[in-house]
């Protein structure tokens, strides 16, 4: 692979990011991880005059007609979206008591900072393995990829898209089930593969069934449709409950075996819930799981619920104990539907 070197500056840079010239986040692209501290330090290394890592770039589309082409950034998508945020004034810029707002610059300062020569090496043209292959390799950041990160630049196909598309859902926002460190790295998609995963096969350790079913997946997901349904109907079965603030419902764990136990009943067993009867059930098992991480516990189900939360509790055994658990629960108050009732 020959690579040619060569020097932009980070006026052009802006430039071709808002004329969607040079294209910052590829599908292969994993999601920006950086903090507000470190953007607010890249962009005062730019503004000290000293120097930062190369970033690297190769040919996208060109247009036969017009002879318009685009590049894709295959390594360097913190610095140059940091660069064009600072330039736009947006957040955390926007309130930065650090450094001064692109605004704020004097004339001069401007002219520094939009002279400023950034080091590109061009990759050329290269097929889209190959650029998976690049970026893969690549981690100039303290950084390093996680699983699902790596995934991202392998498995671009509609398992991705599907998981993708769920983990956006607003009502996990509303209840804190993700960080801000959690989206930043994708760990929300992972989540959700995993979750899907588990609704149609079985409680599998960890992640380790992410990578298969993103890759069965790849190229066509036809059960697309039926599982965004049976998720969106538990997540909205789960709305419904209104679980206090800081309930262990909302826990990533609790939240992912509730997930699975109400899909299980509703869209494998066929059963109805009533959710009064569900909501002051659970409501009250909750409680005693809360009550149980002061060393108050008083029902065999709680403890043996609170013991597979304490550690592990991604592993495939805890999962099935906490299942199990909640099986219970919610087997003590299902009533079989009617054949009515399970054709609509």
């Amino acid at each position: 692979m020959r690579t040619a070197p060569e020097s932009r500056k980070v006026a052009a840079l802006i430039t071709s990011v808002r004329d969607k010239i040079l294209i910052p986040r590829p599908d292969f692209q994993r999601r920006s991880v950086w903090t507000r501290q470190d953007k607010i330090a890249f962009i005062d290394t730019i503004l000290s005059g000293l120097p930062f890592p190369e970033i690297y770039v190769a040919s996208g589309t060109v247009d036969t007609v017009t002879g318009a082409t685009t590049e894709v950034l295959v390594d360097g998508q913190q610095r140059i979206t940091t660069i064009y945020e600072y330039f736009r004034g947006v957040p955390p810029f926007s309130a930065s008591r650090t450094i001064k707002k692109y605004a704020d610059l004097s004339e001069d300062q401007k002219r520094e900072f939009l002279s400023y020569d950034v080091a590109v090496r061009n990759l050329g043209y290269l097929a889209e393995g190959d650029l998976v292959e690049v970026f893969s390799r690549m981690n100039s950041t303290s950084y390093d990829l996680n699983e699902i990160e790596r995934y991202n630049a392998v498995y671009l196909g509609e398992f991705k898209k599907y998981s993708e598309e769920i983990a956006q859902k607003t009502f996990f926002n509303e209840i804190g089930l993700f960080s801000a460190t959690d989206i930043r790295r994708m760990k929300d998609l992972s989540y959700i593969a995993s979750l899907t995963a588990a609704m149609m096969s079985n409680y599998a350790n960890r992640d380790d069934e992410v990578e298969n079913y993103l890759a069965e997946y790849n190229d066509e997901f036809e059960r697309s449709v039926e599982m965004k349904g049976r998720v969106e109907a538990v997540i909205d079965l789960i709305a419904q409950l209104s679980f206090a603030k800081g309930s262990p419902a909302y826990r990533k764990a609790d939240f992912y075996t509730l997930a699975v136990e109400l899909d299980r009943q509703i869209f494998k067993k066929s059963m109805k819930l009533d959710v009064e009867k569900l909501r002051d059930n659970l409501s009250k098992f909750y409680a005693a799981v809360q009550a149980a991480r002061g060393g108050e516990v008083d029902r065999d189900d709680v403890r043996s619920y609170f013991e597979a939360t304490l550690q592990n509790t991604n592993d495939r055994s805890q999962r099935i104990i906490r299942g199990r658990v909640l099986e219970a629960i919610l087997e003590s108050i299902a009533q079989p539907r009617v054949v009515s009732e399970i054709a609509r």
